[in-house]
């Protein structure tokens, strides 16, 4: 019975005596006991019944896992032979896998590169179309066209 040890049962009952007295305790405990049996059999049935509820969900879990292992086996398979092919034909031009979190500053640090090279040459075609301005070629508030078109 929950957190009652045999020393806080003898305490009850002890005053159970007390307060009822020889003749009125025996059919007490025994109401008592009853009262205790059908809770338990309450709280069986309440887990029988969740273990049922359960029992579903369950077996769709194991199916969803299942098709998940099957999937990453399916698709695994494929790509590694595709992997291995590429790194057969040509080593140097082989793809390599996405970077894990480790790397991920590793790329920061070359994207951020790439950006300050993209800022250098916008800024050398600055520079380019401010000389062009100051020999006349093009007005001075002509921005450089960048789509490739010639002018």
């Amino acid at each position: 019975m929950g957190n009652l040890g045999g020393g806080e049962i003898l305490v009850i009952l002890l005053v159970a005596l007390i307060v009822l007295g020889p003749t009125r305790l025996p059919p007490a405990v025994r109401q008592v006991g009853k009262v205790v049996g059908e809770i338990r059999r309450i709280g069986q049935g309440f887990q029988q019944e969740l273990r049922e509820a359960a029992k579903p969900l369950q077996e769709a879990t194991a199916d969803l896992k299942a098709a998940d292992k099957s999937l990453r086996e399916t698709t695994q398979k494929p790509l590694k032979e595709m992997t291995d092919t590429l790194k057969a034909a040509d080593p140097s031009k082989a793809i390599e896998p996405p970077p894990s979190a480790k790397d991920g500053n590793k790329d920061q640090a070359k994207d951020g590169n790439k950006d300050e090279a993209k800022d250098q040459a916008k800024d050398g075609n600055k520079d380019e179309v401010k000389d062009a301005a100051e020999s006349g070629a093009v007005e001075p508030d002509a921005e450089p066209k960048t789509d490739g078109t010639p002018d």
